[in-house]
């Protein structure tokens, strides 16, 4: 009777251990659901009070064939999990020392650095640098006109994106007005980043950004570099220029590109240059004030050359050594007429030298292209 009772006990064990490692159990790592086409002796066929020996024998092979089903024919550990589909992990239960695990897990929680929101969906960030760092240099719509309503006073800007200048935000601005008054925050709102508007006077355009907020606003500068930005605005980008005229009035252009290259004509063209006398020699520069000054630019330019036989260069200051002119007037008594473009320095000037003396010219601007 002893011996039944210690049969008894050892099967009710191995029942305990066939359903630790069939469903998981205990503090460790969940174990795989297993089926086997063998079904499980009950608990009772091992303990009932009329259990004969030979019904228990019969019992406990048929548990034997079950354990066996499930777990190998060799009684070692390594088969009975490699059977059950478990990977092995150490005593431990960490992570780390599970073999056949993945080499990364997809991300969950908050997102961080350049994005923003919830994996597995997160956004880019207000001045997330990523997106900016690829497309440098990137301008898209933000063109300047005067405004309908209030030409001389306002500026408007149509909707766009610009990269910062420092190619680490990506700044969005709706349709945005701005008048010439002093700044502040919002469409409506003045410009000018410091001081009163100046008559006859370029001011720059800047998109601008403050990253903690998200805000973009529009900013003008007399400096096509260094503007004043208001307090928390860390982010800026040129996105064109104006000149007002004697009455601090803005005049009046039009725009043309949204791009990197945009074209600027005048509604009414100005002579920057009249009877301007043209040195033989070394080159002289001519100053053309109709031109944005702080930047280069690509002037677009009437000249009108006196009926004085000769032959004109007229150049960038950048490149000072041409080998032959570009405008020549070859009939005595009559004058030369032509359309001219030339990349100024930043003190909107241009350069001209001819091969005889007593030579002049007359030079009105028509406008410009900017490489913004």
């Amino acid at each position: 009777m002893a011996m039944k009772r210690t049969l008894a006990a050892t099967a009710a064990l191995m029942l305990t251990l066939a359903a630790v490692l069939v469903i998981g159990g205990g503090p460790g790592p969940a174990r795989a659901q297993v089926t086997c086409p063998t079904s499980l002796p009950p608990a009772g066929n091992f303990t009932s009070a009329v259990t004969t020996q030979g019904q228990f024998k019969t019992n406990l092979t048929n548990l034997v064939a079950y354990l066996t089903c499930i777990l190998g024919t060799d009684g070692t550990t390594v088969t009975a999990k490699t059977t059950l589909g478990l990977a092995t992990v150490a005593t431990s239960g960490s992570y780390a020392d599970l073999s056949s695990k993945p080499a990364a897990l997809p991300p969950t929680g908050a997102a961080g650095g350049d994005l923003a929101g919830t994996y597995p969906n997160p956004t880019l960030a207000p001045g997330g640098g990523s997106l900016a760092s690829l497309l440098q240099g990137h301008i898209g719509g933000l063109a300047l006109s005067n405004d309908g309503t209030s030409p001389t006073t306002v500026i408007d800007t149509s909707a766009g994106v610009a990269t910062s200048d420092d190619a680490t935000a990506m700044m969005k601005l709706a349709s945005f007005t701005k008048s010439t008054a002093a700044w502040a925050v919002g469409g409506g709102n003045g410009c000018l980043d410091s001081g009163s508007v100046a008559t006859a006077t370029w001011y720059h355009l800047f998109v601008i950004e403050r990253t903690d907020t998200g805000v973009v606003d529009e900013l003008c500068s007399t400096s096509a570099t260094a503007p004043t930005l208001p307090t928390s605005y860390t982010k800026k980008r040129r996105i064109g220029s104006f000149k007002t005229d004697g009455s601090a009035h803005i005049l009046a252009f039009t725009q043309y590109g949204t791009g990197t290259i945009r074209q600027y004509l005048w509604a009414s063209a100005p002579r920057d240059q009249n009877g301007a006398a043209v040195p033989t020699g070394t080159p002289s520069l001519f100053t053309l004030a109709s031109l944005p000054s702080g930047i280069k630019v690509r002037a677009i330019l009437n000249i009108t050359i006196p009926g004085t036989l000769c032959v004109v260069g007229f150049m960038e200051p950048d490149s000072l050594s041409p080998t032959d002119g570009n405008a020549s007037v070859v009939t005595s008594g009559r004058q030369w007429n032509g359309r001219i473009e030339l990349r100024t320095n930043t003190a909107q000037q241009i350069a001209a030298n001819t091969n005889v003396a007593s030579v002049t010219f007359n030079a009105t601007t028509i406008g410009w292209y900017d490489d913004i």
